[in-house]
């Protein structure tokens, strides 16, 4: 069986497309109209923003892309 949200899937590891994939071939996947679509990640441990890693919205703003994100 697979978990029922995001979080538990990725909790799966390496071994969770796997399962996934698995399931999908034994025909055991729920049909998407059946379905409500939520929030994949609904409280997030945090957010990573990019805006100055991206070198055309550096050059934008004149400032020199971080070597790392910050």
């Amino acid at each position: 069986s697979l978990p029922t949200d995001a979080v538990a899937f990725l909790a799966l590891g390496a071994d969770g497309p796997a399962r996934a994939a698995s399931a999908a071939a034994r025909g055991t996947v729920e049909p998407l109209e059946n379905v409500t679509l939520l929030a994949p990640i609904p409280r997030p441990g945090k957010v990573i923003c990019i805006g100055l890693n991206y070198l055309d919205h550096a050059i934008e703003t004149g400032a020199t892309p971080p070597k790392e994100p910050v």
